[in-house]
């Protein structure tokens, strides 16, 4: 199941240092993926595009939103507003009831390339701690946890980031994004960033298929 989804009742609330502060995500359907052109079936922003334990969520209460364009070897997500100036959302679980298995997780990778300002852009996995939530590898953006300096429209950078802690953490959040400028960065409705080969490693650096619990 591969839908977009959109937060409507609040879960948890994230503590960023200045334009996130008091943002509340949780479950709404609003509709299915708008897929892009090429598209093929499956997550193509994984390496492994054959999961279907997804749904894409879009962060409300104050947020802006985005649009996630699926297409055979990666997804596109695009600033559509900045509502309060910052956007928030990620890979959840189709099943609302669990949580994320990642047993043997101690790594994220994936290869990105776009318009955005890395400064502006945290990528993490999530986990279920309420005004206590915890982000791994940290609340901060893929400039200092993943050391991009830059990024353009035609060149994949590959990030790889230390996880280690999600194994035995309650995870709801896969693949979370959060668009701010908290990190001394900024951002402007249609900024974009493409992601495509996203894998869950063990500490060798051999894929883990997630599932859930």
């Amino acid at each position: 199941m591969k839908k977009l989804v959109s937060a409507l009742a609040i879960l948890f609330t994230l503590t960023l240092i200045t334009s996130c502060q008091n943002a509340a995500i949780a479950n709404g359907t609003t509709g299915e993926i708008k897929a892009g052109s090429g598209s093929g079936s499956g997550w193509g922003l994984c390496k492994n595009s054959a999961y279907d334990i997804f749904d894409m969520q879009v962060w409300g209460d104050g947020a802006g939103t985005f649009e996630f364009e699926n297409s055979s070897n990666s997804g596109r997500f695009t600033v559509l507003s900045k509502g309060g100036g910052w956007v928030g959302g990620g890979l959840v679980c189709a099943d609302s009831s669990k949580k994320f298995d990642m047993t043997g997780v101690t790594k994220m990778t994936f290869d990105i390339r776009g318009t955005i300002d890395p400064k502006a852009l945290c990528l993490a996995i999530q986990n279920n701690g309420g005004s206590n939530a915890t982000m791994y590898p940290s609340k901060g953006s893929i400039a200092t946890n993943g050391g991009v300096s830059s990024l353009n429209a035609s060149t994949w950078t590959t990030v790889t980031m230390n996880v280690t802690g999600v194994a035995s953490d309650s995870i709801i959040n896969a693949f979370c994004l959060i668009i701010a400028a908290d990190w001394n960065g900024s951002f402007a409705v249609n900024d974009y960033f493409e992601i495509r080969n996203l894998d869950w490693q063990d500490a060798s650096g051999n894929s883990v298929t997630i599932s859930l619990k």
